[in-house]
């Protein structure tokens, strides 16, 4: 990373401040990363209203105190492209240190999302960045939240990655403070997640629409093995393909 800057792709600079955190445990959606209050939650108004910076609604969330425009919450977008370029051992070995972005003007603007998604196959990574965007030699870490790194390449940010993200998966109705003290590791769900990533995403879409029954066929059985054991996590991907149903079916 270029010193204490990180830069958007809009060109817009933001600090970086070394050696503090967001305490706060990521939630996982499948199709959105939270750490703190989801939409859902009460008081996410009021917390919208008492910060600054991006919003949901037209692109990624970070919003920053106004007091001291340190980066307080944010929620990520998944995308819904597949692509695996080979980039995840890189990152994994490139270095990382904690810190928190601040904000240069008190203003908000757009936090562009990113257009990419791969979940490694053991289940140990959700890699999200920007495809148009070509890596160098210069990769670097930012860890923000606990398991949760954004990605900067020669200054650039260039994406974020979760470390094993089906620990942090949760139903959307649940976040910030309802988040679970702690995370459930459950590695038969892994091959569900990645199933249902190959199910659902930007090339099955006109399916989808279509109503295929054969897609349709294929999501009630991979809804069908989420039981047993009946645990969150499982039930937060049981819920994402109900809601399907409804949306589609």
């Amino acid at each position: 990373m270029n010193g204490t800057t990180l830069r958007l792709p809009s060109n817009r600079a933001l600090d970086v401040v070394p050696g503090s955190a967001l305490t706060t445990p990521p939630g996982w959606t499948l199709d959105a990363l939270n750490v703190g209050p989801f939409r859902s939650a009460p008081g996410y108004d009021a917390h919208l209203a008492r910060t600054l910076g991006s919003t949901f609604d037209w692109s990624d969330e970070f919003r920053f105190g106004d007091d001291t425009l340190l980066l307080e919450t944010l929620v990520l977008k998944v995308p819904e492209r597949n692509l695996d370029r080979g980039e995840l051992v890189a990152w994994r070995e490139s270095p990382v240190s904690a810190g928190l972005l601040r904000l240069r003007e008190r203003e908000s603007f757009l936090f562009d999302g990113t257009t990419a998604r791969h979940l490694s196959p053991d289940g140990s990574a959700l890699l999200c960045y920007f495809e148009e965007l070509t890596p160098t030699q210069r990769r670097y870490r930012i860890n923000v939240a606990p398991s949760l790194d954004l990605l900067c390449d020669d200054g650039r940010y260039y994406g974020w990655m979760l470390a094993w993200p089906v620990r942090h998966l949760i139903p959307d109705t649940m976040g910030g403070p309802s988040s679970p003290s702690r995370q459930e590791d459950d590695a038969g769900l892994v091959p569900l997640v990645l199933e249902y990533h190959q199910l659902v995403s930007d090339d099955t879409l006109d399916r989808l629409n279509a109503r295929d029954s054969t897609l349709k066929e294929a999501l009630t059985s991979l809804r069908e093995r989420t039981i047993p054991p009946e645990t969150l996590s499982r039930r937060a991907l049981r819920e994402r393909i109900d809601a399907l149903f409804d949306t589609f079916y």
